[in-house]
Formats: C-alpha cells, structure tokens, sequence
C-alpha cells in the first residue's frame, strides 16, 4: 500500500469516527478522498468539501417550508444553487479525472445525470462532504492539517 493510500486511510478512519456513522454514501466519498491524496489533490478536495457545505445549507434554505422566500430572492437563492452545482461537479471531475474508467463511470451514472435521482444523491454526496469539511474546521481548530 502506497503512503498516500495509508494517509488516505487513516484519514477516512478518523471522519469515519467523527461523523458517528452519519455518512450517507461512504464507499464513493472514500473513492474520492483516496484519489484527492494519491494525486495530490488534497486542496480541490477541501475546495470541494466547502462548496458542498455551503450548496448544502442553501439546499436546506430551499426546502424549508418555513421560509416565504420572495421571488426575487428565490430567484437570486436558484442560480446560486444552480452555479455551484456546476462548480461541484467540475471539483469531482478535477479529482476524479486521474481515477480509472470505472470510478469516472460510477460519478456520471449516479450523481452526474440530469435525472431528479442523479440531483438526489448528490445532494446525499454533499451533505457527506458538508461533514468533511466540519471535520477539516475541526483539524485546522486542532493545528492539525490533513
């Protein structure tokens, strides 16, 4: 096993203990954050960790009924939305692009589709990566880097 391999387990069994079984889609973010340490990636891995917190919370703003969002401000929430969906994807595929043709698939067949089910996961992926990134706000606290 290479030493990024090991850091990268390490790592995950650490967020594995953090997140308290919390994680949604455990077995795809693995195969991310193993391919963001083996190729050096580990930057567009935190990158990718912030903006799905933050598409997460605006997610979170959509879907509450509670919020009487005017259509103004719905309007400026959507394309937020809809940018950083876009800014997401382009982060997994700048991750991912080094993994083999297999990995690349598995990403376009279930979270890059543009059916309601492909948006469903993920957004199941980012709340996983929202986490990640409580865990790498919580390693920085430390002085701790990954």
């Amino acid at each position: 096993m290479s030493d990024a391999k090991k850091q990268a387990s390490g790592f995950l069994k650490s967020f594995g203990e953090f997140s308290k079984g919390k994680i949604q889609n455990e077995e795809d973010l693995a195969r991310v954050v193993e391919l963001a340490f083996e190729y050096g990636n580990k930057e567009l891995l935190g990158e990718l960790a912030f903006e799905a917190k933050y598409l997460s919370g605006l997610f979170r703003i959509i879907k509450s009924p509670e919020n009487k969002l005017e259509e103004e401000y719905f309007g400026r929430v959507k394309g937020e939305y809809t940018a950083h969906i876009v800014k997401i994807k382009e982060l997994f595929t700048k991750i991912i692009e080094p993994g083999s043709g297999f990995i690349k698939e598995i990403f376009e067949k279930k979270y890059f589709g543009l059916t309601q089910e492909n948006l469903e996961n993920l957004i199941k992926l980012c709340e996983d990566l929202a986490r990640l990134k409580s865990y790498l706000n919580e390693l920085k606290e430390k002085g701790e880097g990954f």
